[in-house]
């Protein structure tokens, strides 16, 4: 299993301040992690929360649920997911109002697939791959509720969905994000 955090130093590079931001409104990095693995209740628990995000992202009885999660997932040292900006193009440079929400279930639903999925912990695209759809699930909840709430780079990943060609651009954001971090890539 991969010994790394949600990996900041990955985002920061190619987006900046934007992605600090981002990254930081749930939780704040600490200064080490713990060395204790996380326990089979945690585990579950963090994939209840990133399905239940899927349908309700907007859900203000799950913000402290989600906060919990992102705390929990940049603090054990077992299960770690990899922030490729390539898979959510221009979302984390964007001023979509939910765009943070989102970000945190993008890198939940990695961690979800992780735990649900133990022999895919090492097929990084296939994470990434979970991660993009969690969030075209949330952002056509959140779509639901909110007609008006379009991004136009999510309405471009829905109809890439819609296509069938999400696999094959979760692949190649991967590889591309892969290229940018060089031998960075943890996994």
């Amino acid at each position: 299993m991969p010994n790394n955090r949600l990996n900041l130093r990955a985002v920061l590079r190619p987006v900046g301040a934007a992605a600090l931001a981002a990254a930081y409104l749930y939780v704040l990095a600490p200064a080490w992690a713990s060395d204790t693995p996380s326990s089979p209740a945690d585990r579950q628990r963090v994939v209840a929360i990133a399905h239940k995000l899927e349908q309700a992202p907007l859900d203000p009885a799950l913000q402290d649920e989600r906060a919990w999660a992102m705390r929990w997932l940049i603090d054990v040292p077992d299960i770690g997911v990899e922030i490729c900006p390539d898979s959510l193009p221009g979302l984390l440079q964007s001023k979509y109002r939910y765009g943070n929400d989102l970000l945190a279930d993008y890198s939940l639903a990695m961690a979800a697939f992780q735990i649900e999925h133990p022999e895919g912990a090492k097929d990084l695209p296939a994470q990434q791959l979970a991660g993009i759809q969690a969030v075209l699930k949330a952002y056509r909840a959140i779509l639901k509720d909110k007609p008006n709430a379009h991004a136009p780079t999510l309405d471009a990943l829905l109809q890439t969905e819609a296509q069938g060609g999400l696999p094959d651009f979760a692949r190649k954001a991967w590889t591309a994000c892969s290229a940018h971090k060089g031998g960075d890539v943890k996994g």
